[in-house]
C-alpha cells in the first residue's frame, strides 16, 4: 500500500521525503521500489553523462540520498541544495 499511498500524494502535489535508519544503498532501493525516487541521483547522472560525479552540476539529477554523516558540517547553501532536489532521502547517520 505504501507505494499507492506515494503516488496518490504525489499526484495530489505532495512532496513525500523518506528518512530512515538503513545504509544509504538499502534506503534508496527501497525509495525506488515505493516510487519515493523516480528520477536520476547524481551517481545515475555521472553514468548517464559519462562523467565522473564531481563534473555533474545541479540541474543533471532531480533525486538526492543525503548519507546522515553529512549533515554535520552542512551550511545553509547546502541544505537549501538538497531541498531543492524534488525527491528527497535522508539515511543513516553514523
Amino acid at each position: 500500500g505504501v507505494r499507492k499511498a506515494v503516488a496518490a500524494l504525489r499526484t495530489a502535489g505532495i512532496q513525500v521525503i523518506m528518512v530512515t535508519g538503513d545504509h544509504p544503498l538499502t534506503a534508496e532501493a527501497i525509495a525506488r521500489n515505493i516510487g519515493l525516487i523516480q528520477g536520476q541521483t547524481r551517481l545515475d547522472a555521472s553514468a548517464r553523462l559519462q562523467r565522473p560525479p564531481e563534473y555533474i552540476t545541479e540541474e543533471d539529477y532531480d533525486a538526492v540520498v543525503v548519507h546522515g554523516d553529512e549533515i554535520d558540517t552542512w551550511k545553509d547553501i547546502d541544505w537549501d541544495r538538497v531541498l531543492s532536489k524534488l525527491e528527497i532521502v535522508f539515511a543513516r547517520y553514523g
